[in-house]
């Protein structure tokens, strides 16, 4: 697939930033941002012939389950079944320290 067509592809997830934006809390988007960048990762060094133990591939997938954790304390946020554990996305501080 090349870059137009992997763009196009993106291009659902990418209308609905807005809306993530206005109910998402900021773990879900910043996941949002990880997992989007892992994609871009993924794309530009993945093949069909990579080993699926390729780090880049095990990121995407930590990243797509890192998102769909965020959105999911999110959602329950205020339940009894609330998840209550660290979030794995990297506050802001973290980041800032990394580079």
């Amino acid at each position: 697939m090349d870059e137009s067509e992997f763009k196009e592809k993106l291009s659902p997830a990418l209308e609905m930033i807005p809306q993530l934006l206005f109910y998402g809390d900021i773990l879900v988007i910043k996941a949002w941002q990880e997992l989007h960048e892992h994609y871009w990762i993924a794309f530009s060094s993945l093949t069909p012939d990579s080993p699926p133990a390729s780090s880049d591939f095990k990121n995407l997938s930590k990243a797509q389950n890192d998102l769909i954790l965020e959105m999911r304390r999110d959602t329950f946020r205020w339940s009894i079944f609330n998840y209550s554990g660290k979030s794995r996305v990297p506050s802001a501080e973290e980041l800032n320290s990394a580079r």
